[in-house]
């Protein structure tokens, strides 16, 4: 068996990096969350132990046995947060042994909520990029913008409110 999306029931990693660089991938969340239970359910039924060599793999991995496409969505996007393939089977074969429960919708909203505003929150914190620096200070001279949170998201509001000091306050 091969893993051909990350797994996004590392919620408390993964859904940071795919929130925050593809929000719409949140959009069917309740339905991909528990690859475990998939794969779990499948080496149940196959009789097979997913920490077993060649068991379940990731693109990367069916790869180099000659079997899958050559991306590393997996070990791409884990890598960053210190999950492994190996911690995914490790995951997969707690859930085959059973005592725990999946997540209500309800949990798992309020995790990427909670997960989306920390990263909210870290993305406030950040300097502006050397490529911005000069055109923020002149924003800010030209009373545009206060200079704020530049690596964060704008509102359309703040946006309007921008344009509109830009092109009908400022001559």
């Amino acid at each position: 068996m091969y893993l051909s999306d990350p797994a996004l029931e590392h919620a408390g990693v993964a859904l940071r990096a795919v929130g925050e660089r593809h929000p719409h991938c949140l959009r069917d969340l309740r339905g991909r969350l528990d690859r475990r239970g998939l794969f779990s359910d499948l080496c149940k039924l196959s009789h097979l132990d997913p920490q077993a060599d060649g068991v379940v793999l990731c693109h990367s991995e069916g790869y180099a046995r000659g079997i899958a496409s050559n991306h590393a969505d997996v070990l791409h996007w884990w890598r960053k947060f210190g999950v492994s393939m190996d911690n995914f089977r490790r995951d997969v074969a707690e859930k085959m042994k059973g005592g725990e429960r999946d997540l209500t919708e309800q949990e798992v909203r309020s995790i990427v909520r909670e997960e989306l505003a920390a990263a909210q929150a870290e993305r406030d914190k950040l300097p502006p990029s050397d490529w911005a620096k000069a055109g923020l200070e002149q924003a800010k001279a030209a009373g545009i913008t206060d200079g704020s949170r530049p690596q964060s998201w704008a509102t359309r509001q703040e946006v309007a409110l921008m344009v509109q000091k830009r092109f009908l306050e400022v001559r």
